[in-house]
């Protein structure tokens, strides 16, 4: 399992090499457990996300209100999807798909489906051999295993359809 850091934006970050994995969660739409501190959210995601892919090196990005810490106005979601957006192109920048090694992408968030940009941008890096995962936690309830179940439960796999 791996270890998290804050990244130092000021200084260039560097092509990821190997497995990777970039997490970007909507924690307005799905809240982390209370009383998890950063280090077990990070590890609890890892291990869920082991049963799914090979994860590699995690970067994870975490969205929330600006009431609660971040954005403001009107629009608040839309400014929120727009960022996410942004955040997942400059992560697949830095991330390119390095055969045989996977590339994996998550996102869980409760409303990408209604940004017709961003779901079709998924569906693109799907196509240009990332694994996508879209998470949508709409009434999932937090349990003991959180979060492999929200994962199991909530997950649509973009590529994987029957």
């Amino acid at each position: 399992m791996g270890e998290y850091k804050i990244e130092d934006f000021s200084k260039p970050i560097t092509p990821v090499e190997g497995a990777k994995t970039g997490v970007f969660w909507n924690i307005d739409d799905c809240p982390f457990p209370v009383g998890f501190s950063p280090d077990m959210i990070y590890h609890q995601i890892e291990s869920a996300l082991s049963e799914w892919c090979n994860v590699g090196n995690m970067s994870m990005w975490a969205y929330v209100d600006e009431e609660k810490g971040h954005w403001s106005g009107k629009g608040d979601k839309l400014l929120r999807d727009d960022r996410l957006s942004h955040d997942i192109l400059l992560w697949q920048m830095d991330s390119p798909v390095d055969y045989p090694n996977p590339a994996n992408l998550i996102v869980v968030s409760d409303k990408v489906r209604d940004h017709t940009y961003l779901f079709e941008t998924l569906g693109c890096l799907n196509q240009r051999h990332y694994s996508v995962m879209l998470v949508t936690p709409t009434n999932l309830p937090l349990t003991p295993d959180w979060p492999a179940s929200l994962l199991e439960e909530g997950a649509y796999c973009f590529g994987q359809e029957t």
